[in-house]
């Protein structure tokens, strides 16, 4: 099992795509589409379906609880009150 899964890999087959590829596809779509170019994505010669992308695109983009964003506002416009 292990020397087959050597050879796959020494024949440039593999499963998942690297994280840092990935990052690459996704900065890459972001830009294009800012710039209004659609783009097409191939990894070892396999299309990389947008659906994958959007997928990735999720997991990496995290937002902050709606909370965390209150109490700043509220902090910060608390501090400039009080120092007018």
């Amino acid at each position: 099992m292990r020397s087959w899964k050597t050879k796959m890999k020494e024949w440039g087959f593999n499963k998942n795509i690297p994280g840092q590829e990935k990052t690459f596809i996704v900065d890459k779509e972001r830009k294009r589409k800012l710039e209004g170019k659609d783009t097409s994505f191939f990894y070892t010669d396999i299309k990389v379906e947008p659906d994958k992308i959007k997928n990735w695109k999720k997991r990496r983009t995290t937002k902050p609880p709606s909370y965390v964003g209150e109490y700043f506002c509220t902090h910060i416009c608390l501090l400039l009150s009080n120092k007018l």
